[in-house]
Order: structure tokens, then sequence, then C-alpha cells
């Protein structure tokens, strides 16, 4: 009787509706529709609700707008880890800071904006405007790309869900992309970990598949990780990729690999995963990294090691800050997530974790062995954000599901929370070095030399000042080097606090020499441009007036925060120098050698 009734149920069960061309095309017109299109295959990314052409090109649009309309800085490292990098790859001018010296950075992502700069100049293209603005704009389209796959990444995830709330959670969750105010600040941005944060979900759109019932194709049961096809060797070669960018990806990949592998039914399957897919990606994304640092630096080395040793094993980053270990839960992530972290905990429930348990504990890993260091910013939870996007999608769909109220409600806190503080950084916020560099652009004929007074490369270099070669100003920024690194056989010497700064300031001139700027012991009274260079700042902003004084070589321009004009301006007008130049900065200065504004000082000929 048991036996008769089950067959009953299978015979009595209707058929999946057909697939036709008919209906493929309803579903491209109809992207935002709540009515899933079924396939007899299930519920791959492709082969339900995919992007039009013209919901793509208007997503594209919208990131390209936002790169393009931003003029304020972040962090030095969206400069002088990447644009900097690949300015002096191709052009030859600029300078390297020292992780470079100490070859701690992959190659990788500046060699992809090199291949930008050179075809650039190849198309006799590179403006200096174009070689300024062009890397934003490049990775604007990329977080664009990622906009796509976080939808069909949450399409596939809940889209063939049989709890009607759920079937909107891709509406939903592209919406909280597009309008994420971290995302639209940080996203365009040529930070590492911006690339990182767009490649995790490039990745993940083709390793997360869904498992159905084996009596409906309907009845979703889970979503898993793809351990071999085609699709798993694109999806693990994007992952591999987004390691060499960053290697702390390594960690969200760690989680996904092991779900790959558990999830995976036989240990024939796992081992033709692992030997046919896995390994060679991995195995290839090394190699491909040693031949780019080769390239780069001359000689073998293995960067993702020296990376893990100066982060992890040692304490050199936290020369530049520390925070206590629930920063990133007090602060970090609350801060990066926005209003997301609401629809977030409204997510997270039952069908959430049986659905999405891998993005959640990537994410949770993530943020606790980031934690473990003392070193913490934003930007380096960023890529938990794409992470947890499909559960923001799926808890604003949950909450307005069949509540028109709700539904507008919901959407106009969205724009309201995120979109006055997205414009507000990105066009406002420490907008002064840019500007100044926008102004030394314009300036006719260009200067010799340009001299910053400033907290350590705060502002872009020659990749925003791209002149014609030969080029004609040169730029020069004080430095920072951990003290850590500071007696490797290959660093440049630099001045730090106690060696520059004397213990009684009212002695005389010969008392307060320099300390020796080169490996020979030495007193100088006269301070060349070059020798100025490598100060430490923290040195030159304990006692900013002994440098100055000491200029022999007196530069056409100097920059600096205008609270450090009052301690040398007598300095200044002494080399015949005249501001010419009062920049906004900053409503809120982010630090005590910040100011609201930056000021431009010029030698003006008697």
């Amino acid at each position: 009787m048991r036996l008769y009734q089950r067959r009953r149920d299978v015979v009595m069960s209707p058929p999946p509706p057909p697939t036709s061309s008919d209906d493929n095309n309803a579903s491209e017109q109809h992207i935002f529709s709540g009515d899933t299109q079924y396939t007899k295959r299930g519920c791959s990314p492709r082969q339900s609700q995919p992007f039009s052409a013209n919901i793509g090109l208007t997503i594209l649009v919208f990131r390209l707008l936002g790169a393009f309309i931003i003029s304020t800085s972040f962090v030095p490292d969206e400069y002088w880890q990447c644009v900097e990098v690949a300015h002096h790859m191709v052009f030859g001018t600029g300078q390297l800071t020292w992780e470079w010296q100490h070859h701690l950075r992959g190659s990788l992502h500046p060699w992809i904006f090199a291949a930008l700069f050179k075809i650039l100049s190849l198309c006799r293209m590179d403006y200096s405007w174009l070689i300024a603005y062009s890397p934003r704009l490049l990775q604007g389209a990329l977080v664009a790309r990622a906009d796509m796959a976080i939808y069909r990444i949450t399409n596939t995830i809940f889209g063939t869900s049989t709890d009607a709330p759920g079937s909107r959670a891709a509406t939903w969750g592209i919406i909280c992309s597009l309008t994420h105010w971290f995302t639209f600040y940080c996203g365009p941005r040529t930070l590492s970990s911006s690339s990182e944060a767009a490649l995790v979900p490039l990745a993940l759109e083709y390793l997360l598949v869904c498992n159905t019932s084996s009596t409906t194709k309907r009845d979703v049961v889970g979503v898993s990780v793809k351990l071999k096809g085609a699709r798993a060797l694109v999806g693990w070669t994007v992952a591999a990729l987004s390691v060499l960018v960053r290697p702390s990806a390594v960690i969200v990949w760690a989680v996904f690999g092991m779900a790959a592998v558990c999830q995976t039914p036989t240990w024939g399957d796992r081992l033709r995963g692992l030997l046919q897919i896995v390994l060679p990606v991995a195995l290839s994304a090394l190699a491909l990294s040693l031949v780019l640092d080769r390239l780069f630096y001359s000689e073998w080395t293995f960067v993702q090691w020296n990376f893990a040793q100066f982060n992890v094993l040692s304490d050199s980053a936290d020369y530049y800050g520390v925070h206590p270990w629930h920063w990133y839960l007090t602060q970090g992530v609350p801060t990066v997530l926005g209003s997301m972290i609401f629809s977030v905990a409204i997510g997270i429930d039952g069908e959430c974790l049986r659905r999405c348990w891998h993005l959640l504990m990537a994410s949770v890993l993530y943020v606790l062995i980031h934690s473990s260091l003392g070193h913490k910013e934003f930007r380096f939870v960023f890529v938990i954000v794409p992470l947890l996007m499909p559960i923001a999608g799926y808890g604003l769909s949950k909450w307005s599901w069949k509540q028109p109220k709700r539904c507008a409600l919901a959407l106009a806190m969205i724009v309201l929370m995120n979109a006055p503080i997205a414009l507000y950084t990105t066009m406002a916020h420490q907008r002064g070095p840019e500007a100044v560099m926008a102004h030394l652009r314009s300036l006719e004929p260009p200067p010799d030399g340009v001299l910053f007074l400033t907290q350590c490369h705060p502002s872009p270099a020659y990749s925003f000042l791209h002149q014609p070669l030969p080029a004609k100003t040169q730029l020069y920024f004080l430095q920072c080097p951990p003290p850590s690194l500071e007696q490797h056989k290959d660093s440049e010497p630099t001045l730090s606090f106690a060696s520059t700064v004397p213990s009684n300031p009212s002695t005389t001139a010969s008392t307060n020499s320099t300390a020796t700027l080169t490996k020979a012991s030495s007193l100088q009274s006269c301070m060349s441009l070059e020798d100025l260079s490598r100060i430490r700042s923290d040195a030159l902003f304990a006692n900013p007036s002994l440098f100055v004084d000491r200029l022999c070589t007196v530069p056409d321009v100097i920059v600096l925060y205008e609270n450090l004009v009052s301690q040398v301006e007598a300095s200044l007008r002494t080399l015949n120098m005249a501001r010419t130049k009062r920049l906004f900065h900053a409503h809120v200065p982010m630090s005590d050698r910040d100011a609201t504004h930056i000021e431009v000082w010029t030698r003006y000929t008697t």
C-alpha cells in the first residue's frame, strides 16, 4: 500500500512547464518580476532571470558616472600601491614606496592598469586627465559587472524558493548593491580591497549552484559549491586571481573550498575536482604571480609570504595605528555595512542559514581573523559587503512581501540613508589632494620642483600630473617606512624623529645639525630637495621650521596643510615664496596633521 501511494504521487505530480525561446525572452524582458522561470535542468544563474541588455547597460552607466564624479582621497594606497606603480612601469617617472622596495606587494594589480596606460600611450591618447581618471573608470566597470553577479548569485540562492517572500530577493539584492554608500565610495577606487570585493562575487556566480530534490525540480533543498565542470574552472580561476590581487581573499576561498569538498557526493568526484580543477588553477596562479613579480622586481620573490610575514607574523603594520580587538565588531563592520546591517539582520533565519551558511561563515571568519591583527581599517573588510548582499536582499524581500507601503518605505529609507553620505564622501570629504594635483596640472609653465610638506604620500603624484616625455616636474614627498624595516640592506636611509629633533631647541645651528642622510656619517647645514624627501614625516612635524630653514635648493612650489603654515610662514617668506592658492580639504580633519584647507605656496622672482 505504501509503495502504491508513493508511485501514485509521482504519477500525479504535474510535469514542469516547458521551456521555450519565448519563455526565455519573456524572462529577460521582465527581469524584476517575481515570477521565476524554471527549466528542466534546474536553476543556474544563466537559466533563470538573466539580465536584459538595457538593465546591464544602465548599471554600467551608473557605475561609470559614480567613478567619474569621485574627486576625493580615501587612503594613500589607492594611488601608491597601484596607479603610481603602473605609471612608473609604463612611463618611467615616479617613485616606489617602501612596500615595493621590500617586495611586500604583488605586481598583478599594477600590471592591469599598466596595460591600460600602455594602450592609451600607443593610441596617442595619454592625456593627463585620461591617465588620471581612466583607472577608476575601468574599476567602475568591474564593479558594475560585480553588481550583475550579485543579482545572479541571489537569484541562484533564493530566486526559485517555494517560499513566496524569497522570490524577490534578487531584485532587492541589486537595489542594495547599487545604493550602498561604501560600494559607491570605495568600489571604483584603485584599491586592492576594491578589486577583491568585485572579483569574489564574479567567482561565486560560476561556483554556486542550487540543489533540487529527487522528486521535483521545483523544490530547492540547498545551495552547493561546484568542484568540477567548465563553470567551476572559470569560478576557481577568478577566485585565484582575487588571491593574487589581495592575499587575504584566501580566507574566503578556504571556506568555499571546504564547502565544495564536503558537498561533492563521492570521493572519486572530489579527487577529480581537486586534481583536474583546483590544483591546476592554484599552480597556474602561483606560476603567473612568480613570473610577473620576477619581471617587476628583476629577481625571484614570493610576495605572498612576504605579505603574510609583515602583516600577520610580525607587528610591523602596527606602526600605522592599533585598534582594540573589537573594533571591527563595534565600529568597522557597522560603518561599512551602513543601513544594510538592518536588512541583513532581518534576513538571517532558518531558510537563510540553510542556503547561505557558507556566505555567513566566510564573512564571520574574515572579520574574526582580521580582528586578531592590531592594525585595522574600514577597507580591509570591504569584501564582506558582496558576501552579505544576497542576505540583505532576502531580508528586504521577506519584510516587504505583499505590502506595497513597506516596499516603498524600504526603498525610500535605503536611498535617504545612503545617497547623502555617498555623495558627500565622493565629492567633498578630503578633496584637497586631488584638487592640488588639478591645480598643478593647470600651471604654465610647469614647475620644476614641487615639495609636499604633508604626512607621507597623502596625494597622488605622477599618475595625476602626467606630462609628455621628457617630464619636467619633479615631486618630493616625505617618507614613513616602519622602523622595523629601516635597517634592511636595500632600504633608503631616512631621518627618524630621534635623529633629527635636537634635545635642546635653543642651541645653535651647528648643534642642531641634521643627522646623516647617507650611510656615511656627516653633519649637514644645507639640505637639497632629495635630502628632504628622505626625511620621516614625524621628524618634520616635530620641528618643521628646522628643515625648511636648511633648504639650499628652493622648489618652485610647496604644498602644505593650513595648520602647518603658522610654524613655517616666516621661513617660507625668507625663501621668496608667497601663498597662491588655498584649497578646501575637509570639514572635519581626520588627524591632527590634517586641516580644513591645503595651501599652495609659489616662489617668485624679484
